[in-house]
């Protein structure tokens, strides 16, 4: 039998599709919102809910996403994946204290915290990010991000990291970059390209203000997308640590290549 110390990134699952849609339907979610909570992109759902097979992991992060078991949305006979720990919807869960917010997965980040509402609020942001598709798909809004830093789609370091988490291979995230990059300059971003692979995402909001915060989400090969780390902090009780990503940020955005495409 399969099972959690055994499997590898490549092992697929085939959902019941009349159960995936109900499933999606009966929590009222959309296609676009059910890849954002499931941290995928929304072409992804789409082939889950037409039938076509999906990653073991993503398969786990939709499943989560919709706050059922694997066992129930899989297809009858696909796969022997029932006895998985992680085969579990996973509870949205936080821990928060003065000027810190600790969210141990993406499901508990999109269940308790409000991106739209946290960027709309900020007079600066600038970004590290390594697809950047949720700013598209989720329409978030982006008017006031200054500068955007992508890891290089050409570097070998980037396609190893695609290879071992993104369904569509080493080839589908360096085309996710691209098409960001000219999402987030036809709306007057200033994008540049880092020449490795970066480890973190990080969204800066307003580092000069006492209202400004930074998010740092974990990024690493291998991992499923849905349980990636972040932590929150803010300027009223971090201002040091807040001011140093900051700074970090300003010395890899000179070192990186500026994008107009």
């Amino acid at each position: 039998m399969t099972n959690s110390n055994t499997r590898g990134p490549k092992a697929s699952v085939i959902f019941d599709v009349a159960r995936l849609k109900k499933a999606r339907i009966d929590a009222g979610l959309t296609q676009t919102e059910l890849a954002q909570n499931a941290t995928i992109d929304v072409g992804t759902v789409g082939r889950a809910e037409g039938g076509a097979p999906v990653s073991l992991d993503t398969a786990l992060g939709i499943a989560s996403a919709l706050s059922k078991s694997l066992e129930y949305l899989k297809r009858e006979g696909n796969g022997e994946y029932v006895d998985l720990p992680d085969a579990r919807p996973l509870p949205a869960k936080s821990v928060e204290q003065a000027g810190f917010k600790f969210f141990p997965d993406r499901t508990s980040l999109n269940r308790l915290r409000d991106p739209r509402a946290a960027l709309q609020s900020a007079t600066e942001v600038k970004l590290v990010v390594v697809g950047g598709t949720k700013f598209i798909e989720s329409q978030l809004p982006i008017k006031n991000v200054t500068k955007v830093i992508f890891p290089n789609p050409e570097s070998a370091s980037l396609k190893h990291y695609a290879e071992g988490v993104y369904d569509d291979g080493p080839e589908g995230l360096p085309s996710k970059i691209i098409r960001t990059t000219k999402h987030f300059t036809s709306n007057g971003a200033q994008v540049r390209w880092y020449p490795h692979m970066i480890n973190h995402a990080l969204t800066i909001a307003d580092p000069e203000l006492q209202s400004g915060w930074v998010q740092i989400e974990s990024v690493l090969p291998y991992a499923r997308l849905d349980f990636r780390s972040c932590v929150i902090v803010y300027n009223t009780e971090f201002g040091g640590l807040v001011r140093a990503v900051d700074d970090t940020f300003d010395e890899m955005f000179d070192k990186s290549e500026p994008q107009s495409r």
